[in-house]
């Protein structure tokens, strides 16, 4: 947000309140749901360092900066609005533009590129760090994805079952899902990847998950998405695309972001993990 920051600048704010407005800033799609005492007990602060803080910049309290961040939250996701409709009518949207073939490569390319960058610009490093921290302390880690998730979640649970153990895979029809995370536990966490169209049983599972106090990681395309409001840590990614799906070009580059920060942390834990593994990829000639 811009003029956000611009009135950080601007202002002169103490040590603390500069702590809290940064916060906002580069947790923007977070701050959309919490309150002013919310954020104060996550930033181990007080609600009245939350108010004077909004004050500060320029507004009457907190309430009023929030209402900003969710106009600007919403704003973002009508923007993308046109990528949210039913298969057959993104056929035909396509089909309107009357594309050339060259024309259409390089649409959709500059589209593809500008999902990637969505991963950067609306998380920080810092989040993804946490992701990556919390997957290397969680003693079991379940990943859940439905239809068009399903093969992301797939792929997660392979990389991660290479560097580290207790990977379970939540991606079959939705009972099935039910039961492979009944023992779910407090030192556990769960990745769920949900994109529009969301899948409403998505909620069972993250019920059986909030109810154990496992950690969870949701990673879906907008901020006012369902279930945002459960996440532990919430990570937005564009998916749009120009035909009749989602594009998985941008969360594969996600996950694959967080497996390499993730054996990086591990470090000699994933080493000796694939070390084990490879004299039988060896000897099954898996390249």
């Amino acid at each position: 947000m811009v003029d956000l920051k611009e009135r950080i600048i601007r202002s002169k704010l103490t040590k603390k309140e500069s702590a809290i407005a940064e916060y906002v800033l580069y947790n923007i799609s977070k701050a959309c749901f919490m309150s002013a005492s919310d954020l104060a007990k996550e930033l181990n602060t007080s609600n009245t360092s939350v108010n004077r803080m909004a004050k500060a910049l320029g507004y009457k309290g907190f309430n009023e900066l929030q209402k900003d961040i969710q106009e600007y939250i919403a704003s973002q996701a009508d923007s993308h609005d046109k990528f949210r409709l039913p298969p057959n009518q993104r056929i035909v949207k396509v089909d309107d533009r009357e594309f050339s073939e060259e024309n259409l490569v390089t649409k959709y390319f500059e589209l593809t590129t500008s999902n990637i960058m969505s991963v950067l610009s609306k998380n920080s490093l810092d989040r993804i760090e946490r992701i990556a921290d919390i997957l290397a302390s969680s003693n079991h880690k379940y990943i859940s994805g439905y239809r068009g998730t399903a093969d992301l979640a797939n792929k997660l649970g392979f990389l991660l079952n290479l560097i580290t153990e207790n990977v379970i895979l939540a991606t079959g029809e939705d009972f099935d899902n039910i039961e492979k995370v009944m023992n779910i536990r407090e030192d556990d966490c769960i990745v769920i990847i949900s994109f529009n169209r969301y899948k409403k049983n998505a909620l069972d599972i993250i019920n059986i998950s909030k109810e154990r106090l496992a950690k969870l990681i949701l990673i879906t395309d907008r901020a006012t998405a369902p279930f945002a409001q459960y996440a532990d840590e919430l990570l937005i990614v564009d998916v749009a695309s120009m035909s009749f799906f989602n594009s998985n070009v941008a969360p594969m580059f996600l996950l694959e972001l967080i497996c390499t920060i993730l054996a990086l942390k591990l470090d000699e834990r994933a080493k000796k993990r694939l070390n084990m593994l490879e004299p039988y990829m060896n000897r099954t000639q898996i390249f």
